[in-house]
Order: C-alpha cells, then sequence, then structure tokens
C-alpha cells in the first residue's frame, strides 16, 4: 500500500521522463570496477567511459542484460551467461524470437 501510494504520489509531482530519470538513477547495476554501482548512467560511464547514449550496442546490451539480476552477471569479463543474455536480448529485438509470455524476464523464449 506505501509504495502505491509513493508511486501515485511521485505521478502527480513529476511528469513520466522525470520518474524515468529517477528510477535509470536508482538502478542497481551490479559490481563495476570501483564496487557496486547505483545508476544505469554512472554504470556506464564506470565500465565505458561514457553515457549511454555514446557507448557500443553490444555494451548497450550489456547494461540492459544485467537490469534482470545485476549480482549474477560481470560486466567487463568474459561472462557466458551475461554474453547468453545479450544474444537473447539481441535476438528479441530483431523479431527473431518471443518471450513466454509476460513473466518471461530471463528470456527464455529467446534460447537459442
Amino acid at each position: 500500500m506505501r509504495q502505491t501510494g509513493y508511486a501515485l504520489g511521485l505521478e502527480r509531482e513529476q511528469d513520466k521522463e522525470q520518474i524515468m530519470v529517477l528510477w535509470l538513477a536508482t538502478l542497481e547495476m551490479g559490481r563495476g570496477p570501483d564496487g557496486w554501482v547505483t545508476g544505469f548512467h554512472k554504470m556506464s560511464e564506470s565500465m565505458f567511459g561514457s553515457p549511454p547514449g555514446a557507448i557500443e550496442a553490444d555494451e548497450y546490451l550489456s547494461l540492459l542484460a544485467v537490469l534482470v539480476a545485476p549480482g549474477r552477471y560481470n560486466l567487463g569479463t568474459d561472462d557466458q551467461a551475461l554474453q547468453e543474455r545479450k544474444d537473447r536480448i539481441r535476438r528479441l529485438l530483431a523479431g527473431e524470437c518471443v518471450p513466454n509470455g509476460n513473466s518471461d524476464v530471463w528470456l527464455e523464449g529467446c534460447n537459442s
């Protein structure tokens, strides 16, 4: 109930773009070179030296891939699980697959 009230109050005070900025700034993004990182843009700067709009497509997919489980994937390493998740996201964006319903956060419907 408290979160619903907070969300409704936030929507009265902020527009959707401002809410998205707040959300992106508070995301847990996992371990970076200097420890745990909070914030999508901070992780982009920390790992790739540039904001999200200035990084390579594969780097951006890495950031997207960790959102579902930031403690599970290791950016900046040769993490096979991260690569597989990026491949599933790439296939989804290309229209080559569909998730197994709305609860398929792991994109099992996009396995090779």
